[in-house]
């Protein structure tokens, strides 16, 4: 969905920025569809969100913010490197301070591009 704004002219954008691909308003329409979406598939469980420092925090904080109350967040941080001979390693460098057990957690990325890093915390 790709939608330039009316009320962004290019004279007020900063110069580093050349176009708006998604403006304010689509962007907060997205995440209160989404919010409404999980609230259905979640309505009375015990729903943990986590974000994925650093990137998914302003996304996450207004996901959650649109979900409510009935929804919990926490964070996990993820530290990816390329290692000498070549492989790339991923390792959590701040896990989350609340217990998994027994609750629904919905994994909030930003970038998914290898799969490498939702890989390995699916697996850890």
């Amino acid at each position: 969905m790709m939608s330039h704004s009316s009320s962004c002219q290019s004279s007020k954008l900063p110069n580093v920025v050349k176009q708006v691909i998604l403006d304010e308003a689509t962007i907060s329409q997205t995440v209160e569809r989404l919010a409404h979406q999980i609230q259905q598939d979640y309505q009375g469980l015990d729903l943990l969100l986590i974000g994925v420092l650093q990137g998914a925090r302003p996304f996450c904080m207004d996901l959650q913010r649109a979900i409510g109350p009935s929804s919990k967040l926490d964070w996990i941080g993820i530290s990816r490197y390329r290692h000498l001979s070549g492989s790339r390693k991923v390792e959590i460098v701040r896990n989350t301070r609340t217990s998994l057990k027994d609750r629904h957690v919905l994994l909030v990325e930003d970038i998914v591009d290898t799969g490498l890093t939702l890989n390995y915390l699916f697996k850890n």
